[in-house]
């Protein structure tokens, strides 16, 4: 009921109507697409290939006098991994591991602003976000390999140095990232035209616009 008498929210704080497109038939179409695309390869992993995903070792028998050599999570959690075995204190690498975990979450409540929309219209205008995007993830793939190697050098040094690189982009960067954005908003003119059309909808927009 809420959703038909307020809507959903808007991240970009678009809060007018011009701005928006209908979800008929554009997001339809387009989960759709998605949808059935998945559901293919889905049912080609399930009915053609379902060891495709699993490792090599699944298949050996178990043998409970004999601890393995090197234990390989999944593909998804072998960066947190690589992040638990990166401290040698056993519980500092599983609150690190955790910590990692709920700074994705947390991303929302980094930002500085009173005034969400204009920082994300600043943000994504600028040429460091895209940087720090990309290194973001080229340091989220390398955990990733390194948490599916042995724990043995160089793959433990090379872990912890990526890990901090890890840390470094969600305490730093983006706070960092956010104070650049307040700073060209307030002094970029073109930036402040393009959001001022967002004024006539949003009466707080003046008060917040400046921080």
């Amino acid at each position: 009921m809420a959703l038909h008498t307020s809507g959903s929210s808007d991240p970009l704080s678009l809060a007018f109507t011009p701005g928006k497109i209908t979800f008929h038939p554009y997001f339809t179409l387009k989960d759709a697409f998605i949808f059935f695309v998945v559901l293919a390869y889905f049912t080609q992993l399930v009915c053609f290939t379902p060891n495709q995903l699993g490792h090599s070792d699944n298949f050996i028998p178990a043998n409970p006098l004999v601890t393995p050599a090197h234990i390989v999570p999944e593909w998804y959690f072998t960066p947190f991994y690589a992040i638990l075995r990166a401290c040698p204190n056993k519980l500092g690498g599983a609150i690190g591991m955790f910590a990692a975990i709920l700074l994705l979450l947390a991303i929302p409540f980094l930002t500085i602003s009173t005034s969400r929309g204009a920082l994300i219209l600043a943000t994504v205008q600028s040429s460091a976000h895209r940087v720090g995007v990309w290194f973001f993830c080229a340091v989220f793939l390398v955990l990733m390999y390194l948490g599916m190697r042995p724990a043995e050098s160089p793959y433990v040094g090379a872990s912890k140095g990526f890990t901090v690189a890890y840390f470094t982009y969600f305490l730093v960067y983006l706070p960092i990232l956010t104070l650049l954005a307040r700073q060209m908003l307030n002094t970029s003119p073109k930036l402040l035209k393009s959001y001022a059309a967002y004024s006539l909808w949003q009466p707080s927009f003046h008060d917040s616009v400046l921080f």
